[in-house]
């Protein structure tokens, strides 16, 4: 009886097992729970911000003008792309082209070792949909586009992939940007002399994401960028892109050097990696503030939460009553957003503490109370 029950209690231990690594992505422009899992350029995530701009228009003022933390994954059908845009201005205007708009669109390389270094697919997605904007500014939507050898379609024209569904992508509006969802069959990844792809782990691909601002109404304004050099030109350069690598468990690695050139190499790739010291509770906030920290009184262990409106170097520490310091919870050069802190107070006294929030020229500090 009891080798039964040893047996039941393994086979549910197995199920359980089964279910939670379960890949699964639905395209709602919702953030899946596999996405969450991700920590870096190493495994599918990138945080891609003001800073990579690339040489076509204006910088971005900051990141709240515009910036992105990009997710990705693949199986044997489909790359999957989530990214949630930071942009103060959202704009669909009645430009010709969907890149003269507010849009994300990626450039592959099917093949790195053909010579044709011109041959660019590329995937696109602009913010917006018709049901969003007036019928005068449906020339500049692109519901996923594709170009094949540098010549580029919109994705209603008869020469664009033809079985693109609106299974396929996802748009949401957000009160800081938008967010855009969506996947490419990589059987449509071809060009005129490379593809289609068929994925494996261990395939590496040329690689580049763009993301268009426009901010005027008149068109874009500038771009920021992943690739191994950020110029507008990776649209028509595979020599330019960055390098993808399919991993095991639906993962993808990022490596900012071109598969072509390794001479070719983005000069800061860290700035793509996503925090991870502290907890990111927003992605973008526009002002400096330090919160009362909960619970209060505490113990042993408290929550600090904070925000700060532009990417700069920050310190959380905590002193008692002798102004002397007992602790630092955070040291690190962050993005804008809104951030959490924990401190475990387990081998401190009872007291009252103070915690200190320095970012760049500003400081604040909040009391609390350790009660035992």
């Amino acid at each position: 009886m009891k080798s039964i029950w040893i047996l039941v209690c393994l086979l549910l231990l197995l199920s359980v097992s089964a279910y939670a690594q379960e890949f699964k992505i639905t395209i709602d422009a919702e953030k899946d729970a596999y996405y969450n899992t991700l920590t870096g350029p190493a495994d599918g995530r990138l945080w891609i911000p003001s800073a990579a701009y690339n040489n076509n228009g204006n910088p971005p003022t900051d990141d709240i003008d515009l910036s992105a933390n990009y997710y990705s994954a693949w199986d044997d059908t489909y790359l999957y792309v989530y990214a949630e845009v930071n942009d103060d201005i959202v704009n669909q205007t009645n430009a010709t082209n969907y890149w003269a708009n507010d849009d994300l669109d990626a450039k592959i390389d099917p093949d790195p070792s053909n010579p044709a270094s011109g041959e660019v697919f590329c995937f696109a997605l602009t913010c917006m949909d018709s049901v969003d904007v007036d019928p005068g500014v449906w020339g500049g939507i692109g519901d996923i586009v594709e170009t094949v050898g540098g010549g580029w379609v919109q994705g209603t024209d008869s020469s664009a992939i033809k079985d693109v569904t609106k299974a396929d992508y996802a748009r949401r509006l957000t009160d800081n940007g938008y967010v855009l969802e969506l996947r490419v069959k990589w059987a449509w990844v071809v060009t005129t002399s490379k593809g289609p792809i068929v994925p494996a782990v261990g395939n590496i691909y040329g690689f580049a994401v763009s993301i268009h601002d426009n901010d005027l109404g008149t068109g874009r304004d500038g771009s920021i960028e992943w690739a191994a050099a950020l110029l507008d030109n990776v649209w028509s350069n595979c020599n330019n892109h960055g390098t993808i690598e399919l991993l095991a468990n639906h993962k993808i690695n990022y490596l900012a050097q071109s598969p072509r050139d390794p001479s070719i190499v983005n000069p800061n790739p860290d700035m793509y990696n996503p925090i991870t010291s502290v907890s990111e509770k927003s992605a973008v906030v526009k002002n400096f503030a330090l919160f009362q920290n909960y619970p209060n009184p505490f113990n042993p262990s408290t929550k600090i939460e904070f925000s700060v409106p532009k990417s700069t170097f920050v310190t959380v520490k905590v002193f008692n009553l002798l102004g002397e310091e007992v602790a630092t919870l955070a040291s690190q050069e962050l993005h804008a957003g809104r951030y959490t802190v924990d401190w475990n107070a387990s081998s401190a006294p009872s007291g009252v503490y103070f915690y200190r929030l320095t970012a760049g020229s500003s400081v604040d500090t909040k009391k609390m109370l350790l009660l035992r």
